[in-house]
């Protein structure tokens, strides 16, 4: 792994990290300040508000902007929020630092550095390199969880001092980084390679699988929102510690980098609707586990699942929004503000769920919307086909729509 492999591999993965110490310590220390289902729904809500509308007005500075002044940003402004989160003593003000750190933050850092991991890049290419960088975050998002369950227990506050100095590591990397112009992956002698292969991508189909994929990413992270706010209050009530609670946040992680991991090196998924359908076949599994059992095993297993469907639905997705040349930043914006709005609507439909109806109906009602989202998608994909099949009769040219007839 060359210098700028391993750039682009450590920005995204320390970030994660100290995002997720950040996130997982949050509500704890809400809770500890005596909020309600409701209020951590509100939490989780409001965070998603302020990173959804930032990505969809800042993600078009990503093509126009210096990057690293973008990120220098966002690394500056996450540390200052984090450091003072700790010692604050309402859960209301907690609930706003919350929000500019998970969301105003974040909305400059995540789709400014997609777009400059894919510059210049299409096809395999770029499907490598997203591989890379959702491996990369993945890998964050699976060891901070485990780490933050044994340093809240240690003491609270330890989480987010961790979480401030691993932030302020970044800028250093960046000025130690490569600079923009010279991208990731990079090789200039298989450009007309690379072309050939973006060919094999720019179907007449892009917009349906981009609508599918974009549907299936906001269920998933309606429910990995719902599981990160709500559920420790549930898991509390169960009886379980916080590192119990942690042993579980890291398997839905560590389901989801295996998803990561694996996609990028195969391409029998491409413009398939069946793959997205079996992972939110498990996601339903895993549902009804939460909504029914107690048992650390089988909740296990419910992780397991519900990890999966994250990776395999944001794979989808973030491919999808980049594979084409030209306002990358616009659409990089678009896709994270569609996980950004389901991590939105997620924790406060769930919060209101949870304090009138019981503390597992969160999980119920993720599962209504998982099919609800599998039916929407069939009737997408169907219509779809028609499309093609009309056009065909007619004499037009539509590319080959898979029909998973298997």
């Amino acid at each position: 792994m060359d210098r700028n492999s391993r750039f682009f591999f450590l920005l995204p993965f320390l970030m994660e990290v100290g995002l997720i110490l950040a996130l997982f310590a949050t509500p704890l220390l809400a809770i500890r300040l005596g909020a309600s289902v409701l209020q951590l729904g509100v939490m989780g809500s409001l965070v998603a508000l302020c990173y959804t509308v930032g990505t969809v007005f800042l993600g078009h500075l990503a093509d126009k902007v210096a990057k690293r002044k973008m990120l220098w940003f966002a690394c500056g402004s996450f540390v200052l929020v984090v450091a003072i989160t700790p010692h604050i003593g309402s859960v209301w003000a907690v609930t706003v630092l919350y929000a500019f750190s998970g969301g105003i933050s974040m909305a400059f850092f995540w789709p400014c550095l997609e777009v400059w991991i894919a510059e210049g890049k299409s096809g395999s290419v770029l499907l490598k390199a997203v591989g890379s960088f959702n491996v990369a975050w993945g890998l964050g998002s699976l060891v901070a969880p485990f780490i933050a369950g044994f340093l809240y227990q240690i003491h609270y506050r330890i989480p987010f001092y961790l979480a401030a100095l691993i932030a302020l590591v970044i800028p250093v990397g960046l000025l130690r980084g490569i600079t923009p112009s010279q991208g990731y992956l990079a090789d200039a002698g298989n450009s007309s390679q690379n072309n050939k292969q973006a060919d094999l991508y720019e179907l007449n189909n892009d917009e349906v699988f981009l609508r599918i994929a974009w549907v299936a990413n906001f269920v998933s992270w309606f429910i990995l929102a719902n599981i990160r706010n709500l559920f420790p209050k549930l898991a509390f009530a169960i009886g379980f510690s916080t590192q119990t609670l942690g042993i579980l946040i890291t398997l839905m992680a560590l389901s989801q980098v295996v998803a990561f991991f694996i996609l990028p090196k195969i391409n029998n998924w491409h413009y398939r609707l069946s793959p997205l359908l079996w992972s939110q076949g498990m996601g339903i599994a895993g549902m009804t586990v939460l909504f029914f059992c107690s048992k650390f095993e089988v909740l296990a297993l419910a992780m397991l699942a519900v990890g999966g469907l994250g990776g395999i639905t944001y794979t989808s997705s973030i491919f999808y929004s980049l594979h084409r040349e030209g306002n990358r930043g616009t659409m990089s914006g678009f896709h994270e503000a569609v996980l950004g709005g389901g991590a939105l609507v997620g924790p406060l439909l769930g919060g209101i769920a949870g304090k009138f109806f019981g503390l597992r109906a969160p999980y119920l009602l993720c599962l209504l919307l998982l099919l609800g989202a599998m039916i929407f998608e069939s009737f997408l994909f169907y219509f779809q086909n028609l499309k093609v099949k009309n056009a065909i009769s007619q004499g037009g040219h539509y590319g080959v729509l898979q029909c998973d007839q298997d």
